[in-house]
């Protein structure tokens, strides 16, 4: 009884697992949501790192007729910035578009590209206050210059089983990220988090 038991067990998993590795290989796009754990900062931040978290969507499109190339893309939400404790941070928000060309060799794959990202957020807290805004001497008040805009390089690894995936990727900002300001300033951040594939 143990015996079969276990055949009907182990032909449950094998069954589902090898048909989606089928689909998986076969398919020319597929794609799923990824969500996960970011650590970030600037390039000459006196703060600490800050964590936070990122998610998003994503889409593989097979390059040729074999396995082994693809394009990498999707639509993320992320934030990067600096922290000190809870009164002194600096967060900002973005939206971005990844893209990426991807290796996948068996269940593992590598990938590297661009992260062209637009601001839709920051957040300046100094001394438990918001500081968001930059008093004039004449009472006016001017935002804090945060570029819009920002790009930079990525590379990461991952693996896929079944329909989950799990992936490490580090991004290397290459435009300054605030304005008028002397000292040049980009950001950088780590991201380990996980996929799931539809």
């Amino acid at each position: 009884m143990k015996k079969i038991l276990f055949f009907l067990f182990l032909g449950f998993v094998l069954i589902p697992t090898e048909k989606i590795l089928a689909d998986d290989d076969d398919k020319p796009f597929y794609k799923g949501i990824r969500v996960g754990w970011q650590q970030s900062n600037f390039s000459n931040s006196d703060w600490g790192d800050l964590s936070s978290f990122y998610a998003g969507f994503f889409g593989v499109k097979k390059i040729g007729l074999g396995k082994l190339l693809s394009f990498y893309s999707g639509l993320e939400f992320y934030q990067i910035g600096s922290q000190k404790d809870n009164d002194n941070k600096f967060v900002i928000s973005y939206i971005s578009v990844p893209i990426n060309l991807r290796v996948k060799v068996g269940p593992v794959y590598g990938f590297g590209g661009f992260n062209p990202s637009f601001k839709v957020m920051d957040e300046i807290i100094v001394g438990g206050v918001d500081a968001s805004e930059i008093i004039l001497s004449n009472g006016n008040s001017i935002p804090f210059g945060v570029n819009a805009f920002d790009i930079g390089g990525q590379v990461g690894i991952g693996a896929k089983f079944l329909f989950l995936g799990v992936e490490v990727k580090y991004n290397q900002g290459f435009l300054d990220v605030f304005r008028d300001v002397t000292e040049s300033t980009t950001s950088h951040h780590l991201q380990v988090g996980a996929c799931v594939y539809f």
